[in-house]
């Protein structure tokens, strides 16, 4: 009798019916841990709302590879001297050289859209550096074809210390987004 239920048991929990099931059953023995009015409850779908919730996980998978490719990082650095002005090496748009306390440097920076759909830009700033850049717009929007000059401005504050180096990241990230018009 019970190699009989055994076998019955193991044919209905083998193959993706066997995976809903064992998934529903942790989350029966998960939901039994709380009390009954916080107890999650998760819907029954029928196997086309589960192929149209696939569909969209796919989807979201896809745009945010997408976004992860599109994203550049930069590492952003000044190096505070006593009084004099240094040269930036070339090659980082965030390198801001040498500069004294209370000096500003102005860069600008250049963003295209080649693509075929709307592109926002978004620039994020982390680190000590962060408190010195002041960027123009770091967030818009670049419609297919069009270009767009940023200003980024570093100001070095009086209260910083000469010698040291702050450093940080500037990460700009391309989401390319569908628009109806």
């Amino acid at each position: 009798m019970d190699e009989v239920a055994n076998e019955r048991l193991e044919g209905a929990t083998s193959g993706p019916a066997g995976w809903a099931h064992r998934l529903r059953n942790l989350w029966a023995s998960l939901g039994r841990r709380w009390p009954r009015r916080l107890r999650p409850r998760l819907p029954r779908l029928r196997p086309w709302q589960w192929a149209i919730a696939g569909v969209l996980l796919l989807l979201l998978v896809l745009w945010l590879s997408m976004t992860a490719q599109s994203t550049s990082m930069y590492s952003a650095t000044v190096l505070v001297t006593e009084g004099s002005h240094g040269i930036a090496p070339p090659g980082n748009p965030f390198d801001f050289g040498d500069l004294p306390p209370t000096a500003s440097m102005e860069n600008k920076h250049t963003f295209k859209n080649d693509g075929r759909m709307d592109t926002y830009v978004v620039i994020i700033v982390s680190g000590e550096i962060r408190d010195f850049l002041d960027i123009e717009d770091a967030f818009f929007n670049l419609k297919p074809g069009e270009e767009r000059e940023i200003l980024v401005k570093l100001t070095v504050p009086a209260t910083a210390e000469p010698g040291k180096r702050y450093d940080g990241r500037v990460v700009v990230t391309y989401l390319p987004w569908w628009s109806p018009l």
